[in-house]
């Protein structure tokens, strides 16, 4: 028989036949899925990262600690863009010629500089 390194493991890392020590809460030695629940780091998250039953604590507005879709309307930082830059319903304002704050195609031609070249 194989001489083991200490609880959960032997050797040549074979399967146990007793139960393994866990380290700590949330995980065990051979990260084994636990029978009792996870204590959450804070709000948002548990320890594993599982899915929490409840709801998140929004950071600010615009988004929440997991980043995760909000299901109110966002606070848009500025004309053209909002906190996290969703596609806005309203036009953008141009900042000057051939420019928006997007940079997005604009629907005018370009008015050259000069002779020989374009803006």
């Amino acid at each position: 028989p194989l001489t083991p390194w200490g609880p959960g493991r032997t050797l040549n890392h074979e399967k146990l036949t007793t139960p393994l020590t866990p380290r700590g809460p949330g995980h065990t030695l051979n990260h084994e899925k636990l029978t009792t629940p996870l204590t959450p780091k804070g709000p948002g998250r548990t320890l594993n990262h599982e899915k929490l039953t409840t709801p998140l604590t929004p950071r600010g507005p615009g988004h929440t600690l997991n980043h995760e879709k909000l299901t109110t309307p966002l606070t848009p930082k500025g004309p053209g863009r909002t906190l996290n830059h969703e596609k806005l319903t309203t036009p953008l304002t141009p900042r000057g010629p051939v420019r928006t704050l997007n940079h997005e195609k604009l629907m005018t031609p370009l008015t050259p500089r000069g002779p020989g070249h374009t803006l």
